[in-house]
């Protein structure tokens, strides 16, 4: 089923029934909890961590003409590699997509054992807990969890918005932006995009290897990962660190401060 037919079903148990449909060989630890908005809602009973189902559907990757004049607009010389945001296109998500809502907290990444948590980590078990790469292949390995693809996560971050930012960021209101950039990602629940997600800021994780540009021929790092986001990483903001709020921006993982990020996870479907 595609997206587009979801909205259209507005039956409750319809809906329940698509999405039990889709997770039927996981229901032994998946739960659905909500079949309200653009995407249902599931629990994994194992350790309270929400998902949204992501039903297939057209959005679009990379930076846009639109967009580099919207950045410009914002400053003569914005801080980003355009290059490496480009082509932009249409990507098509084929498959359900079944990704948490949040980026994973402390409080989820001590249930895993084996996992040792870095010094001071567990001062607020709510915020966003920053793994290293191996840490990140050890949590999702011990949950059968999977990374998000770059265009996955892009896809998921863009929701419906066809603009530079995600749906409802507005960079130039600071009251509202506060509440974007939280840590607290029990507060963060208030501020979702339209798929339900939140905690949307903080620099994550991808499953790929980083490419100079979205071109198929592109030059590839194999020392680094495609790291999407960021702007809450920085806040309060110093400069024009807007940039990192950018549904296309991108870097090398080879470019974080302490090589650490922050990880939404995959529930595998296919």
């Amino acid at each position: 089923m595609k997206l587009q037919k979801w909205i259209e079903t507005n039956v409750d148990e319809q809906r329940v029934a698509i999405v039990n449909n889709i997770i039927k060989d996981k229901q032994e630890y998946l739960k659905t909890s909500s079949v309200d908005g653009l995407c249902a809602q599931v629990e994994d009973l194992r350790n309270g961590l929400f998902f949204r189902l992501i039903l297939p559907h057209e959005t679009t990757i990379g930076i846009s003409e639109s967009d580099i004049f919207e950045a410009y607009k914002k400053s003569p010389e914005p801080p980003i590699s355009i290059d490496e945001m480009q082509p932009c296109f249409k990507y098509k998500l084929n498959h359900p997509l079944l990704i948490s809502e949040s980026v994973i907290s402390v409080k989820v990444a001590t249930q895993v054992k084996g996992l040792r948590l870095f010094e001071n980590s567990l001062e607020n078990l709510n915020f966003p807990y920053f793994f290293s790469r191996s840490e990140s292949d050890l949590f999702l390995s011990s949950s059968k969890y999977d990374y998000p693809t770059e265009y996955q996560l892009e896809s998921a971050i863009r929701a419906t918005s066809t603009g530079i930012f995600p749906v409802g960021l507005d960079v130039d209101n600071e009251v509202s932006l506060s509440k974007w950039m939280t840590f607290d990602l029990l507060e963060s629940k208030k501020m979702r995009n339209d798929f339900g997600l939140f905690g949307l800021f903080f620099g994550e994780w991808c499953k790929d290897k980083f490419k100079y540009s979205h071109d198929s021929n592109a030059v590839s790092d194999n020392n680094s990962y495609v790291i999407k986001g960021g702007g809450a990483y920085f806040w309060p903001w110093q400069d024009e660190e807007w940039v990192w709020c950018m549904s296309a921006m991108r870097m090398p993982s080879s470019d974080l401060i302490d090589g650490r990020a922050a990880l939404r996870a995959v529930i595998k479907l296919e």
